[in-house]
């Protein structure tokens, strides 16, 4: 016997979070949307309610990830899409090794780009600012700032003014000349005083 329907098309579909209804209808209305529920409570297909698909949207794994990456043929070239997203990197508050690993460049080419170009530079800088400035916002607004001062106290932008300023501890420098040539003898008396 040949099946009718493509069921396990219709059961992933189901188990996403499309309804019985819109299935049907994509079907052409064969299998009808009862058809469609009574097989999925027989067979205990699972439904994604609304809030709980909204949820799984929203989960890190599923989301766009913070910092995109070049394309596998565009890293290490100056590209109007690398140049986006190092600016975007730097806005998130990315450090400059990891900005421009990101598309491709060490940090020294990084430096080559800016140089060439001050405009390029200063939108960095810009964008550098605007992170630093969303550090000091998330410390006022969040319960939990500790998070964000370690941020602002070690981001190379910001860590300058909000990093703890460490004072070095004052060592005495000791010179030590050892002349091997030097020998100087003791009179007698004086290493019997010694080994007593």
């Amino acid at each position: 016997m040949t099946n009718k329907y493509d069921w396990d098309t219709i059961r992933a579909r189901y188990e996403a979070g499309d309804n019985a209804n819109v299935i049907s209808k994509s079907y052409g209305g064969s299998p009808t949307r009862h058809g469609i529920r009574k097989r999925a409570k027989r067979e205990g297909w699972l439904s994604i309610l609304p809030d709980a698909k909204q949820a799984v949207r929203n989960l890190p794994s599923v989301q766009e990830p913070l910092f995109q990456r070049a394309a596998s043929d565009e890293l290490g070239k100056r590209t109007v899409g690398n140049t986006r997203l190092l600016l975007a990197a730097f806005e998130r508050g990315a450090p400059p090794k990891l900005a421009s690993g990101l598309v491709g460049l060490t940090q020294r080419q990084l430096k080559t780009w800016m140089d060439e170009d001050p405009q390029f530079a200063m939108e960095i800088m810009s964008r550098t600012a605007q992170a630093a400035a969303e550090y000091l916002r998330g410390i006022g607004d969040a319960a939990d700032w500790k998070a964000w001062k370690w941020l602002l106290e070690r981001n190379p932008f910001s860590r300058e003014e909000f990093g703890t300023q460490r004072t070095e501890k004052v060592q005495p420098k000791i010179v030590l000349n050892i002349h091997r040539d030097e020998i100087k003898a003791l009179p007698i008396e004086h290493t019997k005083d010694i080994h007593k």
